[in-house]
């Protein structure tokens, strides 16, 4: 008779009685936990999973709804069945949604996810959990008469449980603090006769063994594995996917590829050990610049074997075993694998009940055994989990959320040269390339349709460490063919780290840090970010920039906020290309050296086309010079950036070149002017027709606009006017669909964040107008107010108002009876304000 137990029941029952009460309760638990084949849930019954290991008996089934569990889970001595709802009708989502985390353990000697150390026989059943989050358990190796840390994922020891239809990924065993060694990132297994099978053991690192450590083992049973894309540090011996020191029982039916190590990628034997391998597949595992699949100081008995370099021994082959894409690693159609396993009925594969003779799918073919983890009788209901081939089988593509749901689980499970596609929505994250050279971008990649930037958002403000809050991060010294393409990077807070140049802690990049790496940033919105925290100096709230030779280009930064560099802080880059960029809007806050758009402390290499307006500090509005740096700026527009009271564009000194460039307040150097620019309302500051910086960049042609391929000798819109360089971010041939988004051309953030919200300038009306029109406006605040009128060339018309006035609304008369007809433009600044309009006169 099965018995389902209500812990809680007893626990409240135990609360409530008197302590002399307690042994006499202590009895009668003890009795019903005896009665064989309960049925345990967590976590409705107990909430922990330990906690119902410790009330279970033999025989007994605990049964873990969906969710985290963040444990080291030791089933001390219990032969029972753990297992998630997968046990209900085999629904392989449960093994992915039911997840034991060892990551935080109490103590770090033991800290292994799930650990068997108490001669545990096969009826001690692991069962559908994704294990994860472990880093392996200190234990004396007797066969070795040393310490050892192994099993980062499972750690079996004098015990043979089953382990069967779990992910075990992301585990290590590497720490060697008071050990010999470490072996058995995911699974660490000695002197058993456990049974491994039906298990992906996946992505998992250690000094020895990246995905298994096996010790003496001659009576254990490992089968229907896939052991893939793990990992061994140096110094030690190796065995990408598995190290083996000791004789061992069947090796069927498993897929041990692309698994990497300094010595023999796939499987490492030592100390004499004999392994028999059948029906298996062992291809693709690295080691350095070399393929070396197996080996060490021992004997293989390879039959029925894919093994890439090839083997001696019957049935062997060494052909590609052609994998599905994103697939954990399932044949496709046509492989060489299928129907080459074992010949022995009694090896067959399942047979499909609607197609007679034909094996059940993921086997292929008739019944004959297939090589590989799904081949044979033994094969049911593998895990799922979405693999990408390496580099050096393909490129491959990775989608986002449909092969990973995270993007940075799609950027772990890349090879450089990957592209990683993100389908529209907000992805909270904080992203690290990791050092891959990849494109990550989103569907803007198909046909550069910006209205992707804009719903494909990375939104760092959930980060899981409030030190590592830049929401996109390049640290590892990834090169130009790392590209972040199409996103909008929002709601980052930077990261802290230590700038050897000045030898302190400072905290930069809110939305995105580039530190000693090259990547390219292109396409993007970076926009409400922020690096501001106190105790450690603070810069770059949307991009900080440091010993780079990045290329940042075509994005818009926008409305980010910072100390030093409200939009881009730039330390040493003699080798970056700054170029097509709007930085628009961008503050910083009193206490830090300034440069509202632009903070720069080093050499740079050149500006190009960019754009550089309405931003605001206290020190230099729009860029802030320290340590006299040497740059260059041509074919930009640097204009309407605040500084207190006053318009000062540049401020601090330095080897500063500028030509053909729009800067208010005017500066020395062949082409500079010192004109309104002229920007569309409501635009991501593109020029109007009419703009003094149309045909005003560079002339040489190679600078030139692109051709409308309409109008020939006609730059392509938004550049305007012939094909020679406007000004300005839409200028030039390195210009390419930049992002869209409103950018109302009224306010700008002042000091405290607070928008300016009570200044406002209406249309003229009339408009168009014959003689005469009013101008109207309204100001929140005691301003000096600047109302001037241009022609189309830039050229000054009149001053309408040029004095100090108190806030309210005011209107006045212009009177145009002298003018030629045709168009003009009429412009409004106090302080911290600036608009501007068009009026067309007739006449």
């Amino acid at each position: 008779m099965k018995k389902i137990i209500h812990a809680k029941s007893i626990k409240n029952e135990i609360s409530m009685m008197k302590r002399n009460m307690i042994f006499t309760i202590a009895l009668i638990m003890s009795f019903i936990l005896q009665v064989q084949g309960a049925k345990i849930n967590v976590p409705d019954d107990f909430t922990k999973i330990q906690e119902a290991i410790n009330s279970s008996v033999d025989g007994d089934t605990i049964i873990v709804a969906p969710g985290t569990y963040f444990e080291n889970v030791n089933f001390r001595g219990k032969n029972i069945l753990l297992t998630s709802h997968y046990l209900f009708d085999e629904d392989v989502s449960f093994i992915n949604t039911t997840i034991i985390d060892g990551s935080n353990s109490q103590s770090p000697d033991t800290a292994s996810a799930v650990i068997f150390l108490s001669d545990e026989k096969n009826t001690a059943i692991l069962q559908g959990f994704t294990i994860t989050g472990g880093k392996g358990t200190i234990k004396y190796d007797t066969h070795g008469g040393f310490f050892v840390r192994i099993g980062g994922g499972i750690i079996i020891y004098n015990s043979s449980p089953t382990i069967r239809h779990n992910i075990i990924a992301y585990n290590e065993s590497v720490n060697k603090a008071g050990v010999s060694h470490n072996g058995g990132g995911g699974i660490g297994v000695n002197t058993s006769s456990a049974i491994i099978s039906n298990n992906i053991i996946y992505k998992n690192n250690s000094y020895d063994g990246g995905g298994a450590v096996l010790g003496p083992n001659p009576g254990a049973i490992f089968r229907n594995n896939i052991i893939a894309y793990n990992t061994t540090n140096t110094p030690g011996i190796g065995g990408g996917g598995l190290f083996i020191f000791g004789a061992q029982g069947s090796m069927i039916n498993n897929t041990i590829a692309y698994n990497s190590s300094n010595t023999r990628g796939g499987i490492e034997i030592q100390d004499g050990a004999t392994v028999n391998l059948e029906n298996c597949i062992i291809y693709g595992n690295k080691t350095g610049s070399g393929n070396a699949q197996i080996g060490g100081n021992g004997t293989f008995n390879v039959t029925h074997t894919n093994i890439q370099g090839g083997w001696t021994g019957e049935g062997n082959i060494d052909e590609h075993p052609m994998f599905v894409d994103f697939s954990p690693l399932i044949l496709k159609e046509g492989s060489p694998c299928i129907d080459r396993g074992d010949t022995t009925t009694t090896s067959y594969d399942w047979e499909d009940p609607d197609n007679v003779g034909i094996a059940l799918p993921p086997a292929l073919g008739t019944l004959r055994n297939d090589m590989g983890a799904y081949g044979g009788n033994h094969y049911k209901s593998m895990p799922f989990l979405s693999m990408p081939l390496p580099w050096y089988e393909q490129n491959s593509i990775i989608n986002v959320p449909e092969n990973f749901p995270k993007i940075q689980e799609a950027i772990n499970s890349s090879v450089d040269g990957d592209t990683i596609i993100v389908a529209p929505g907000t992805y909270f994250e904080n992203v690290n390339f990791r050092g891959k050279n990849i494109l990550l971008t989103s569907h803007y990649l198909f046909d550069e349709d910006i209205s992707f930037i804009n719903s494909t958002i990375i939104n760092g403000s959930k980060p899981q460490f409030s030190d590592s809050a830049s929401v996109v991060s390049f640290l590892s010294e990834e090169q130009n063919t790392a590209i972040l393409q199409g996103f909008s990077i929002t709601g980052g807070n930077g990261s802290e780290i230590i700038d050897h140049d000045v030898n302190t802690l400072v905290r930069v990049g809110g939305g995105i840090l580039i530190y000693q790496s090259s990547p390219t940033i292109r396409h993007n919105i970076v926009t409400a970010n922020q690096s501001l925290s106190s105790g450690v100096h603070n810069g770059g709230g949307g991009i900080a920039l440091n010993h780079s030779s990045a290329i940042i280009s075509n994005n818009i930064i926008y409305n980010n906020k910072s100390e030093d560099g409200g939009g881009l802080n730039l330390g040493i880059n003699p080798g970056a290309i700054i170029r097509n960029n709007i930085i628009a809007y961008n503050t910083t806050f009193p206490n830090g050296f300034g440069g509202g758009g632009v903070y720069i402390r080093g050499d740079q290499d050149i500006f190009i086309n960019n754009t550089i307006a309405f931003n605001h500090s206290d020190g230099g509005g729009g860029i802030a010079l320290h340590n006299s740096p040497a740059l260059n700026f041509e074919n930009c527009i640097i204009y309407g950036n605040t500084t207190g009271s006053s318009n000062v564009q540049i401020v601090g000194t330095g080897d500063i070149n500028i030509v053909n460039t729009n800067i208010e307040g005017g500066w020395e150097g062949e082409g500079n002017m010192d004109k309104p620019p002229l920007f569309l309302e409501n635009s991501p500051l593109i020029l109007q027709d009419g703009s003094p910086c149309i045909d005003m960049g560079n002339p040489n042609t190679d600078n030139n606009d692109w051709e409308d391929p309409d109008n020939p000798g006609f730059a392509l819109a938004p550049a305007l006017g012939t094909l020679r360089n406007d000004m300005g971010a839409y200028g030039g041939n390195q210009y390419k669909s930049m992002p869209y988004m409103d950018m109302v051309i009224t306010a700008i953030e002042d000091e405290d964040g607070i928008l300016s919200k009570g200044f406002k300038l209406n249309q003229n009306y009339p408009n168009p107008f014959f003689h005469t029109t009013t101008i109207s406006y309204s100001i929140s605040n005691p301003e000096f107010i600047s109302l001037k009128v241009y022609d189309m060339s830039g050229g000054l018309v009149k001053m309408l108002v040029n004095e100090y006035q108190n806030s309210g609304s005011y209107s006045i008369e212009f009177d145009a009876t002298s003018l030629p007809g045709g168009v003009y433009f009429y412009q409004i600044k106090t302080g911290e304000y600036s608009d501007v309009k068009r009026l067309v006169l007739f006449n």
